[in-house]
């Protein structure tokens, strides 16, 4: 059975590093508020649509 795993990374040619989420389909739902310095709100939803199918 597949798990989720979640490690930083960097991408070459970019600044930083990056989150990144292997096998994410196999996450439980979830919502999240994402906020800034700014005036701009942004929403992230994860709606795991895998019905083993």
């Amino acid at each position: 059975m597949k798990k989720a795993k979640g490690y930083f990374t960097t991408i070459p040619g970019e600044i930083g590093q990056f989150y990144k989420i292997e096998n994410y389909d196999c996450m439980e739902d979830f919502f999240m508020t994402i906020t800034s310095a700014s005036d701009i709100w942004n929403f992230c939803i994860l709606v795991n649509d895998n019905l083993g199918f």
